[in-house]
């Protein structure tokens, strides 16, 4: 398994693996129209403007893409909107890997590559979020060092899910 920069050129790739994570980790956690919203199609166009703004992490075994880790500078803002939370300098804005392979060290690889690149940009702490009844991210993040931080309601084409936060004080 490799991890490599991302580029325009693998929005397709990123967006099936999106909307494959998605739809089988979320099935249970989230209403199933949410789910039903999910398309490859729009979610190509949307990775092919965010893959501008982020620096996104491919995870590949033999050219397959795999997973993928987008990070950056931290943009959670406080509840007052005043701006970034301060105790955090970077933030992980999307991990994903396909369900063809999970519990297979891709999450974990992915998170860690994508701590390597914030350390490296300056950044030396992490925020994440995760949907709160998701356990198996949440363990994976816990076992990685972080701590339950915070929590938010955000809507899921269109309906509400309960997020967690999670901190990484130092990574």
């Amino acid at each position: 398994m490799i991890f490599r920069p991302a580029d325009v050129a693998d929005a397709q790739a990123i967006a099936t693996i999106h909307v494959a994570s998605c739809k089988q980790g979320y099935h249970g956690i989230v209403p199933p129209p949410a789910l039903a919203g999910e398309d490859v199609a729009q979610k190509t166009t949307d990775w092919e403007g965010w893959l501008h703004d982020t620096h996104t992490i491919l995870a590949e075994d033999d050219g397959v893409a795999m997973g993928f880790c987008a990070v950056g500078p931290v943009r959670t803002r406080l509840a007052s909107d005043r701006g970034p939370i301060p105790r955090f300098a970077g933030e992980v804005y999307a991990l994903y890997v396909h369900p063809d392979h999970w519990r297979k060290g891709v999450g974990r690889g992915l998170l860690r590559a994508g701590f390597a690149s914030l350390k490296q940009a300056g950044l030396p702490s992490a925020l994440l979020w995760v949907l709160a009844k998701n356990d198996p991210a949440i363990a994976l993040y816990l076992s990685e060092g972080g701590e339950k931080c915070g929590k938010r309601m955000i809507e899921m084409n269109g309906f509400p899910v309960k997020e967690t936060a999670i901190g990484f004080r130092r990574i």
